[in-house]
């Protein structure tokens, strides 16, 4: 983005639409701290829609509507710490922790959001 070319984008503008969280996650996710990076309304769209709806939109969606059918609506279980996706999201979470504290932000939060996928693809592969 530039001011003398003219291609700055108002965050106050994409807050408005998307909420602060969006934006927050955007930069986050997609503008690395250790090199440029890109933006635009359609960049922003296209991840919004891949990361936030798609993704964790959808799999907290899917969670929660098997915890009401299933469960009605109280999650009192034990975890199976053998389990593939436990010892995935054990591994999840001390890779994210390491790349945080490298400061590596953008490729922490793709560690969250594989671990999304990983979860969706659970759901998808042993639904009912």
């Amino acid at each position: 983005m530039s001011k003398s070319i003219g291609n700055v984008v108002s965050p106050v503008d994409i807050i408005n639409t998307y909420g602060s969280d969006a934006l927050r996650f955007y930069v986050a996710y997609n503008l690395p701290t250790e090199r440029d990076g890109n933006f635009s309304d359609e960049l922003f769209k296209e991840s919004f829609n891949i990361n936030l709806a798609n993704n964790f939109g959808n799999l907290l969606s899917r969670s929660s509507n098997m915890i009401m059918k299933y469960f009605d609506g109280e999650l009192d279980i034990e975890a199976d710490d053998s389990s593939e996706i436990i010892k995935s999201t054990y591994a999840a979470i001390e890779k994210y922790k390491k790349l945080m504290d490298e400061y590596k932000i953008s490729e922490a939060v793709d560690v969250v959001s594989k671990l999304g996928q990983e979860c969706n693809k659970l759901i998808e592969d042993t639904k009912p």
